[in-house]
């Protein structure tokens, strides 16, 4: 176990101190992990190092903590949002909690808030994403796991999502697929659950909203075919006129269908990760 913050107060009091003077400077660039010397991701500005391992041994902090703080930062919207979210995440940490066990705690609510939502045809998809919930159970209330449990879940959960059709089961198999890894040795496992769920999440907004995956393949060979006869061999043409102007123009219909879609992705986006963001808090609060 590592001591969350090493256990001290004081550090937890620095680094709100140091959040501030980026928030005050405007250094704070809502972005993946980076750290210049004078601007970087919240993570970077909070460590001000490039070095991401100081994430843990300075901070006493798990290391799949720090991307899932930067993703979530990054789509905060702007350098206010992201430093309040900081401040918020930092006050959430207790000092001496063990924090590794919230990697699965997070994964499962976030399995949970899918299957809420979409229904897995029972069989495979079902039992795969039954034995990676159990996984991250025993993650979570500290039993031991084995990494041949961890293989074989991610074999079975690879198995299944091969075979599932429709689109909204597809996107929770995947994510159950990409939850089949243990936090205290994969740390990206964590984001790429995060990023899966959030894709998962903005297809259920689109079919909320009236889009359907069967308009994709229409639109991609009208964009080809207007790319093809107007753009291909227009290298300077490229330069003063896109495709989407193009596709207004001839095909309307489809026009609007790609503004609708690209509204829904942004709305859900807006909507996901502050969600998200507000579970980790949770979480880290009840640590």
């Amino acid at each position: 176990m590592i001591a969350a913050l090493h256990g001290s107060s004081d550090m937890q009091s620095r680094l709100l101190a140091r959040l501030g003077k980026h928030e005050q400077a405007k250094s704070i660039v809502p972005s993946a992990f980076a750290w210049t010397g004078e601007k970087g991701s919240l993570v970077g500005c909070l460590l001000e190092s490039p070095d991401a391992s100081q994430w843990e041994s300075e901070l006493g902090l798990p290391q799949w903590l720090a991307v899932v703080a930067d993703k979530i930062a990054q789509h905060s919207g702007d350098v206010e949002t992201a430093a309040a979210f900081g401040a918020r995440f930092i006050s959430a940490i207790s000092p001496g909690a063990d924090l590794e066990p919230l990697g699965s705690q997070f994964i499962l609510r976030l399995l949970g808030d899918l299957k809420g939502r979409i229904a897995l045809p029972a069989g495979a998809a079902s039992e795969a994403l039954a034995e990676v919930e159990r996984l991250h159970h025993c993650v979570a209330t500290k039993q031991p796991v084995t990494p041949q449990d961890w293989r074989a879940a991610r074999r079975a959960a690879t198995a299944a999502t091969d075979e599932v059709v429709d689109a909204m089961p597809r996107a929770l198999s995947t994510c159950a697929e990409t939850a089949a890894w243990n936090p205290a040795t994969s740390p990206a496992a964590v984001y790429d659950v995060l990023r899966t769920w959030a894709v998962a999440r903005k297809e259920l907004a689109a079919l909320d909203a009236g889009w359907r995956p069967e308009y994709e393949p229409t639109l991609r060979a009208h964009l080809k075919e207007l790319f093809d006869k107007y753009l291909k061999d227009k290298p300077e043409l490229q330069k003063t006129l896109t495709v989407f102007e193009l596709l207004a123009e001839h095909y309307p219909e489809d026009d609007r269908l790609v503004r609708l879609k690209n509204g829904i992705d942004r709305d859900a986006d807006k909507a996901s990760y502050p969600y998200a963001a507000n579970i980790l808090l949770e979480l880290l609060q009840a640590a």
